[in-house]
């Protein structure tokens, strides 16, 4: 990443920022307490080097959410535009319950922020615009407005990332979700 488009970051704050996402990561999934401190101690870095990357625990939060949200997204999204709206339903359903699956931890240290924290790491609505284009060339994307539909995807995503992390199986989740987001934008 690069400062203001000038130059790249140094290979050191590279890999510090790296260390001290994966000491989250380990904290989280052994069930401890996540703060700043934990955090710098868990990366063998300096609690003052930790807080130059993340300066309170809200900002170690949005850094595991949006590095999660950028390797999740990037591919995502396209992959959707591409299938016909059935199967891209679906195929959202089985990337949100596999993810949170795989993630369940991180999202229950995101608790009652989670919502907040997602909308601060992708404040767009990433499908609306696929939404808005299968609507016009008529593929279906439900009644409602599209400045209400992409919103009621994400909340039913959110919705089903909250179960899976607390403990519904998966796989009931899922089905559940992917009939969901069907009806809404058939």
């Amino acid at each position: 990443m690069a400062i203001d488009g000038l130059r790249p970051e140094r290979a050191d704050t590279v890999r510090n920022r790296a260390r001290i996402l994966d000491a989250v990561d380990e904290l989280a999934r052994g069930g401890e307490e996540v703060t700043v401190v934990a955090v710098a101690r868990r990366a063998g870095l300096t609690r003052a080097t930790t807080y130059r990357h993340f300066p309170d625990r809200e900002a170690l939060l949005l850094g595991v959410l949006a590095e999660r949200a950028a390797s999740v997204l990037g591919p995502l999204v396209p992959e959707l535009e591409r299938l016909p709206l059935a199967d891209a339903m679906r195929h959202l359903a089985r990337t949100v319950t596999t993810q949170v699956a795989e993630h369940a931890h991180l999202v229950r240290v995101l608790g009652p922020e989670l919502d907040g924290l997602v909308r601060r790491v992708v404040p767009d609505e990433p499908l609306a615009g696929d939404l808005a284009r299968r609507r016009a060339s008529g593929q279906g994307a439900g009644d409602l407005d599209d400045a209400w539909l992409a919103p009621a995807v994400r909340a039913l995503c959110l919705a089903a990332a909250r179960a899976v992390a607390h403990g519904e199986p998966a796989d009931h989740v899922e089905a559940q979700l992917a009939e969901s987001l069907l009806r809404l934008v058939a």
